[in-house]
């Protein structure tokens, strides 16, 4: 398994649809949820509807590890950039998470720049970061 991070831009809502949320946001998503839909492994319904955007997965080298994740997550910033303010009112009733999935043999540094934090300040967006570690045995 190679080392890689994730980046994801999720508004989950009780109430809007992921199609009503595109059209407020401007933005298709590149996966959703329905609430009362099953999962994909028809165990449970979706509590809530979900518009989700990524970016592509990135292979996190040992020399530029901290450069790779900063544009990971430079990438997606600057995707949403344009829509802000409409993602931003969102986050009053809705949960907006721009969450940052790294998994890696060992705890990496993480970092996010003072554009990036403000960046997803402008976004109403909480953060949530997961580190997956796993070993090659």
């Amino acid at each position: 398994m190679t080392d890689e991070i994730r980046a994801k831009l999720t508004v989950a809502s009780d109430v809007l649809s992921p199609q009503e949320i595109a059209a407020l946001v401007g933005i298709e998503p590149d996966d959703t949820q329905v609430k009362g839909e099953k999962n994909r492994l028809s165990t449970k319904e979706y509590a809530q509807h979900v518009w989700r955007i990524r970016n592509g997965e990135s292979i996190l080298s040992d020399a530029t590890r901290i450069e790779q994740m900063e544009r990971c997550i430079s990438q997606l910033l600057r995707r949403v950039a344009s829509s802000a303010p409409a993602i931003r009112r969102l986050s009053g009733d809705n949960l907006v998470e721009i969450g940052i999935y790294i998994f890696a043999r060992e705890v990496p540094p993480i970092e996010l720049t003072k554009e990036q934090v403000e960046s997803i300040a402008r976004l109403g967006a909480t953060e949530d970061i997961d580190v997956v570690l796993y070993s090659e045995q």
